[in-house]
């Protein structure tokens, strides 16, 4: 089992995040963080936690962009270690 933990800001603060999923629950979010005193707190955010407290909503959402795979491929295509990379994505011109 591997786990991808991916880096979100949200008013200054950095949090390690996890993406984990549930049957019937939907998709939620471990974001850890670390405090003045370096004792790591975890925050899980499911929609329904959101629903009733909208405080996280931003969070939410910056973990949700975080993690949306097509965002990430479409940046990964633009890469230059993309093997296509050398092409223009409208693939009309040639590279020069």
């Amino acid at each position: 089992m591997s786990i991808t933990l991916r880096t979100v800001v949200d008013k200054g603060i950095t949090y390690k995040v996890n993406r984990l999923y549930s049957s019937g629950v939907g998709t939620q979010y471990a974001c850890t963080s670390k405090g003045a005193d370096g004792k790591e707190t975890t925050l899980l955010l499911t929609e329904e936690m959101i629903e009733k407290n909208p405080a996280h909503l931003a969070l939410y959402i910056a973990c949700a962009k975080r993690f949306d795979d097509s965002t990430t491929f479409a940046k990964h295509i633009g890469s230059s270690s993309f093997w296509q990379s050398q092409t223009p994505p409208d693939g009309i011109a040639k590279p020069e």
